[in-house]
């Protein structure tokens, strides 16, 4: 035996840790392998029939079909391999290697077997178990502070208590930075439901939001038109104005799929702030609203285009041309020239509308009464009477400085209500939406919408009976103006039926 120390325990030792780690069945199977008599070529196989003996020949193909002898046969139907041919259950004669390891190397792989089966019905058990309590958490509602805002405002409370109460500083610094998540989570579900942005834990996470897929992926479909359309995100270049946009979202609906394509027209659905282009596909529920439309005629809808507006999550724009950037030239020129060409849809023009909520809903008018030949419709919902950085319809301080320069005249070219009583707009429509509950919006729709008519805009006006600054009157807003909107770009024929909601307004 090598001495510890010697070369020769050394090289062993060194064999045996580069020798890679073997699993118990690579082991087993290794020891079957080994009871095996060197130089046989083939060994025993254990089948239903029975078994051959090593002190034999090894048998042809044919000799497989004999019966062992009669002294062996016992009439019982083997468990394992439901085979109706007697086998033997008399103890058989010695066994040679070849035996022995025949049947070890079977009961390997029927210990695998197994051991498979358990792990597979251990999974199938986890998941049974485990899904269903997923599910009910992403469904846990969101729409109100209560349960879930209380709870985590509680939560923030004890973390406070347990960061006075700590000896140690990493204690302390750990419950007071999860204290202030909690306390800031409790305060985002009240806001959250207070705009009824998210409905369930599931939307908030990302779990429940509308799917998109590549606009290369939609462009290469086969022909076919799909029961729903598709959100793909489309960049649009600021190629004239420069200015630094987010990447949109944009609605195609079943139809755009078929081929030949149909040349569709376009509605431009503008966000507020703060916000972003998916407010409509969340909260807005545009492609839902849009599915819905498209499902009763036939795939038919018109392209939703949700572009950005403001270039942050908290910048105001108010989609005017300023130092904040040249956001009325984006949505006027850079906009429409990208969208037609990627998308292949109509010109701006008669077959154009632009609707918006919030900030979104004073830019859809502004920006229709100042380009009437790029929009013959806008949608107003929940806008102030105007270009406004305040929350209110009086404060035009801020606006005229930051915005305009200090140019009243500026201002003037921009303000709705001046652009209404300055000059009339015939053959375009106009659809104001607003909550009884929201008082800056209502006053503003009551002031432009008689003014809208008088100035020979085909006017509706939708006041929503406790309705608030939320997604709950935006998303209601898009659902009864879609019909109105999609029957004046002469994509459907005009129903009454439309306007049902709607109190028309008349000169």
């Amino acid at each position: 035996m090598p001495a510890v120390g010697s070369p020769e325990m050394t090289n062993v030792a060194s064999a045996t840790a580069s020798r890679p780690a073997q699993t118990q069945s690579e082991r087993r199977s290794r020891r079957c392998a080994q009871r095996a008599p060197s130089g046989s070529a083939n060994s025993s196989v254990v089948t239903s029939i029975g078994w051959t003996s090593s002190s034999e020949p090894t048998p042809s193909a044919a000799a497989w079909q004999t019966k062992p002898p009669a002294s062996h046969r016992v009439p019982v139907h083997h468990s394992l391999f439901r085979s109706r041919t007697p086998i033997s259950r008399s103890p058989p004669p010695p066994s040679s290697g070849t035996d022995a390891a025949a049947r070890c190397c079977a009961a390997d792989a029927i210990a695998n077997s197994t051991a498979a089966r358990r792990a597979s019905a251990a999974a199938r058990m986890v998941t049974s178990r485990i899904m269903p309590g997923i599910e009910l958490i992403i469904d846990i509602s969101v729409a109100s502070w209560w349960p879930v805002g209380a709870v985590l405002l509680v939560l923030g409370v004890l973390g406070v208590a347990v960061a006075i109460r700590a000896r140690r500083r990493f204690v302390r610094m750990l419950a007071a930075v999860g204290s202030a998540v909690l306390v800031l989570a409790s305060a985002g579900v009240g806001v959250n439901a207070y705009f009824e942005y998210f409905s369930t834990l599931g939307e908030a996470v990302g779990g429940q939001v509308p799917d998109e897929e590549s606009l290369a992926h939609a462009d290469a479909a086969d022909g076919s038109v799909p029961p729903a359309g598709a959100v793909v995100p489309a960049t649009l270049p600021g190629t004239v104005s420069g200015f630094a946009a987010r990447d949109a979202l944009v609605y195609l609906p079943p139809v755009w799929f078929a081929r030949p394509r149909p040349v569709l027209p376009v509605v431009l659905l503008l966000h507020g702030s703060p916000g972003s282009p998916d407010d409509w596909t969340e909260g807005g529920q545009a492609q839902a609203t849009a599915d819905a439309f498209a499902a009763q005629h036939s795939g038919v809808a018109p392209v939703l285009v949700m572009p950005d507006s403001n270039g942050s999550l908290t910048a105001d724009t108010e989609c005017v041309d300023s130092p904040t950037g040249q956001v009325e030239t984006y949505l006027t020129v850079d906009v429409p020239a990208a969208v037609q060409k990627t998308f292949g849809t109509q010109p701006p023009g008669q077959r154009w509308a632009v609707v918006g909520l919030s900030e979104g809903g004073s830019c859809a008018i502004m920006l229709a009464l100042r380009h009437p030949r790029l929009f013959s419709t806008f949608a107003d919902f929940s806008g102030l009477v105007g270009p406004r950085l305040s929350d209110t319809n009086a404060d035009t301080a801020d606006t005229v400085a930051q915005l305009f320069g200090g140019s009243q005249q500026q201002f003037a070219a921009h303000d709705p209500a001046t652009l209404l009583r300055a000059a009339p707009f015939p053959g375009m429509g106009g659809w104001f939406e607003v909550g009884t509950d929201d008082g800056e919006p209502l006053a503003a729709a009551r002031e432009l919408a008689p003014l809208a008519a008088a100035a020979g805009i085909d006017t509706c006006l939708v006041v929503i009976a406790d309705g608030a600054h939320t997604f709950d009157v935006w998303s209601s807003a898009l659902r009864s103006s879609l019909p109105w909107v999609a029957a004046r770009l002469g994509l459907v024929p005009a129903d009454p039926s439309m306007t049902a909601s709607c109190q028309p307004i008349s000169s």
